[in-house]
């Protein structure tokens, strides 16, 4: 099963991304800020880090950067955000497994993308036949 850290300031939105996480089979660790998601992320092998922008402590932009550096476990990092300069995130960061995903968001859109970075069937979070795993 694969381990996801959900890093939104917001409770009702890092709820909801948790909770539709869990729906579909994702093991799910949650945090209220970027160090808080950090701390973590270099205690657990996460799979994959979904987090917001803006939020206290330590930004979404410097959480995926120090994250992908420190963390080789990560298969990806979802950023999601408001901001209208997504292209500028993706070019600070400068790495192929950032995927920035817009808000407001679809959680099932959203789960799909995230389905798609791990390679994972739907409603199990386990590997996907193509990517070397058997679906349960």
């Amino acid at each position: 099963m694969a381990l996801i850290v959900v890093a939104e300031d917001q409770a009702h939105i890092r709820h909801v991304l948790t909770m539709w996480m869990r729906k579909h089979g994702y093991e799910v660790l949650e945090a209220p800020t970027g160090r808080a998601a950090y701390e973590q992320l270099i205690r657990v092998s996460a799979d994959l880090l979904v987090t917001d922008v803006n939020m206290p402590e330590m930004d979404g932009i410097e959480l995926a950067g120090k994250a992908l550096a420190a963390c080789p476990s990560l298969r990806g990092v979802v950023v999601v955000t408001s901001r209208c300069d997504q292209s500028d995130i993706v070019e600070q960061l400068r790495d192929p497994r950032v995927h920035v995903y817009p808000k407001p968001f679809s959680p099932s859109q959203l789960l799909r993308e995230v389905e798609a970075i791990l390679g994972t069937t739907p409603a199990t979070g386990a590997p996907s036949a193509a990517m070397g795993g058997a679906a349960s």
